[in-house]
């Protein structure tokens, strides 16, 4: 039975509700913690994916063209293409609940179950849901209450029997079924998980129904997905797959003989990340020998009590040039169609807690390096595995750049020093700035590889930062160091030409970025001039901060307090596109993957925290159209001027 993987890493919390439309060839499937709910175009490979304001338990396509969602504890209506939300019904108003799975029966109604909220992951307060039908007139009515963790459903082939799942108490239910009223009774249990199999078995998720009456159901905890007979309740097959926490399924593909297959990544500790990399994936497993029933769209006609909902959070960029203006974040939709727009994700959602800066793409292990300045920290997060590690230092941290010959050269408050990642060991190697309050800011590497790397004065918050107090150094490949500016308020990107005949530099404060000529064989520059200047404003406006290059030889700036990353032409000082990004103080980017064409994006910490929920995430863009140069490695010696230890408090976490 060959599984492959049709969406990789398609859910960053829960995923689950996958629905096959047979119309579009088309999977729909929800991430439920991250409040989105998503489509895949099985011939293409496109996603498409809408980020709401509330958990979202469910997806089902509807006769009208829309998806009917269970969207916190409503059950609504997404308009896909204008991304309306209407509220069809509210429920549970008097407890802390959302909805959960949902499916319709061979009629078109809808069954939804609610469940508690969860107190931590994995953990609910235990007969709080309860399971509902919304009927084909648009009436809603209450069948189950005292349901811990409502799930799977399904309906035998002759329409008699419906069967259903609550988690918690790890069984499968059937009841008596009348298709013509759409009421259920004489419930039983014809599955119950033996005690000693919970373990191996986990809980039993969602569930589907194969063309022999079968019954598949996934098993959330056992990393697979299990067969049933439903008439002896005994297990006849099993399908392992590639994620521990398996969530649900469904039939799908032109003849209904691919099973896909839904996983959740909420909670996933190191050693399961380690050994189940491909947690939030969907899975597609072929070959089974059977099919499955099509999945049944809703068919309610019933009255809306309109209620719009204002989507919100990962905004879409697109090509100006292309689609016109960018759209109104409060409108937006994070999509994933190629040549149309430039997708944006989270990779590590809230990971700084305050300057979240200097992102540092390392080509041989494919991690993305980067640091929280103020909580003196420096982290390293895994692509492949999704695993991020910290190691928390006793000063400011400014930069971070790998070393070729092992661990990573940061700037450690004004001191450029060597840390061994894997004992966590600080090596000084150089302290500047003798007698000035100051710290390093932003670093980065020549394609030589010397460091360049900047100081600016300590304040207590942005406004208070004495003028003028920094300087730029570079530290070349033998070991020594040098000031080649100073007079600098706040030192901050850098970059080279493909040529390696330029260096670019910013100095945020006056708004300024700068070209030298550089000489590449003794690491000089000479000949400064300014080639683009910000339109200078109160205490707010936007600023450049962190910059990097394309291969086409043209600038990215990060824009503090302007919500956006743009690209601009050297040649010119004019700005040629703009990445609109979910967070309004952007710090920096780099360009890394396999390919060099994802930019990756760091932003500080937000006072708005409401407004902003994804303040101090790190995001990656992809879609530009355009490659980066790789992010170079300090290729120099690490000659020692003082020798100490420093305590480093190391904190790994795994990508939720």
């Amino acid at each position: 039975m060959p599984l492959e993987v049709a969406v990789r890493d398609a859910c960053s919390t829960i995923g689950e509700g996958p629905h096959w439309d047979e119309a579009s060839q088309t999977l729909y499937y929800v991430d439920i913690e991250d409040k989105s709910v998503s489509r895949w175009n099985s011939a293409t490979g496109g996603v498409q994916k809408i980020k709401l304001e509330k958990t979202i338990g469910f997806v089902i396509p509807s006769k009208k063209g829309d998806v009917i969602i269970g969207l916190g504890q409503t059950i609504a209506r997404l308009e896909w293409d204008t991304k309306t939300v209407t509220v069809l019904h509210e429920v549970d108003q008097d407890k802390s609940t959302r909805f959960n799975d949902a499916k319709c029966d061979p009629r078109g109604r809808i069954w939804a179950g609610t469940m508690g909220l969860e107190k931590q992951v994995a953990v609910v307060e235990k007969e709080q849901g309860s399971l509902y039908c919304i009927d084909t007139d648009g009436t809603i009515k209450k069948h189950l209450d005292k349901v811990s963790i409502s799930n799977g459903l399904a309906w035998s082939a002759d329409n008699k029997t419906m069967y259903y799942i609550d988690s918690i108490p790890r069984c499968v239910y059937a009841f008596d079924y009348d298709i013509e009223t759409g009421t259920p009774s004489n419930q039983r249990v014809i599955v119950q998980l033996p005690p000693d199999t919970e373990k191996t078995l986990g809980y039993p998720d969602g569930m589907a129904i194969d063309s022999e009456g079968k019954l598949w159901v996934a098993c959330f905890y056992g990393g697979r997905v299990t067969r049933f007979d439903p008439e002896t309740g005994k297990q006849i097959q099993t399908v392992e797959v590639p994620g521990l926490r398996t969530t649900s399924l469904c039939f799908g593909g032109k003849d209904y003989d691919d099973m896909f297959v839904t996983c959740s990544r909420h909670g996933c500790t190191l050693d399961e990340l380690s050994k189940f990399p491909l947690s939030g994936s969907i899975f597609r497993v072929t070959g089974l020998g059977i099919k499955g029933c099509p999945a049944v769209i809703c068919s309610q006609n019933g009255t809306e009590r309109r209620e719009p909902l204002v989507p919100i959070g990962i905004p879409k960029t697109t090509r100006p040039e292309k689609i016109g203006n960018i759209l109104n974040t409060k409108s937006s939709i994070l999509v994933i169609y190629k040549l149309r727009t430039m997708p944006i994700e989270v990779v590590r959602k809230n990971a700084c807690s305050t300057i979240g800066e200097a992102p540092h793409w390392d080509e041989d292990s494919q991690c993305l390096f980067f640091v929280d300045i103020c909580a003196n920290s420096v982290h390293r997060w895994n692509a492949v595995t999704g695993v991020e590690q910290n190691i928390v230092l006793d000063n400011t941290v400014g930069f971070v750049v790998p070393w070729a010959k092992g661990g990573v050269i940061v700037g450690l408050g004004k001191t450029l020093t060597h840390l061994d990642w894997n004992t966590e060991k600080t090596t000084l190697l150089h302290e500047v700035d003798d007698g000035l309050d100051n710290r390093f800011n932003d670093g980065k590497c020549d394609p030589r590889g010397r460091i360049w790397a900047g100081t600016m004065g300590n304040g207590k918050d942005l406004a208070l930062i004495p003028k003028e107090k920094g300087s730029l150094y570079s530290l070349d490949t033998d070991g020594t160091i040098k000031k080649h500016v100073e007079n600098i308020t706040i030192s901050n990107g850098i970059a080279w030409s493909p040529d390696n005949r330029t260096m670019y530099y910013i100095d945020s404060v006056p708004g300024v970025v700068y070209a030298f000529d550089y000489d590449i064989d003794n690491g000089t520059i000479c000949r400064q001039r300014t080639i683009a200047e910000f339109e200078k404003g109160p205490f707010g406006s936007p600023f450049p901060d962190g910059m990097t290059i394309d291969t086409d030889g043209m600038l990215w700036i990060a824009c503090f307090f302007g919500g956006r990353v743009m690209r601009m032409d050297p040649e010119t000082g004019k700005q040629i596109r703009t990445v609109e990004m979910p967070a309004k103080r952007i710090t920096s980017c780099c360009f890394g993957g396999t390919k060099n064409d994802e930019l990756y994006v760091t932003c500080c910490v937000e006072e708005d925290a409401e407004k902003f929920p994804l303040t101090g995430s790190v995001f990656k863009v992809t879609g530009l159209g355009v490659k980066g140069f790789p992010c170079y490695k300090y290729t120099g010696k690490c000659i020692t001027t003082e020798t100490e230890t420093i305590t480093a408090e190391t904190e790994t976490q795994s990508n939720l």
